[in-house]
């Protein structure tokens, strides 16, 4: 967990809502220097919604540029 994620997003994002809370999942799980990689299905499973909504607040919050995906390779 990393309270310097979670301080960023509390101080400076501009999400609201259910992806407020989506980037202070990814916030707590995240290293200091902000780089995390939970999976959908777990982030799915931490914020209690559906794996459909969590694709939707993530390509939200990446077009609000709040987020950056890298697809790691299969």
């Amino acid at each position: 967990m990393s309270n310097k994620a979670l301080s960023y997003v509390f101080e400076h994002s501009k999400t609201k809502g259910s992806a407020r809370v989506l980037m202070l999942a990814i916030a707590d799980m995240a290293n200091d220097e902000g780089e995390c990689w939970p999976g959908k299905a777990r982030l799915e499973k931490k914020i209690n919604i559906t794996l459909r909504n969590v694709i939707k607040l993530v390509q939200q919050c990446e077009r609000m540029g709040e987020l950056a995906v890298i697809e790691r390779p299969d």
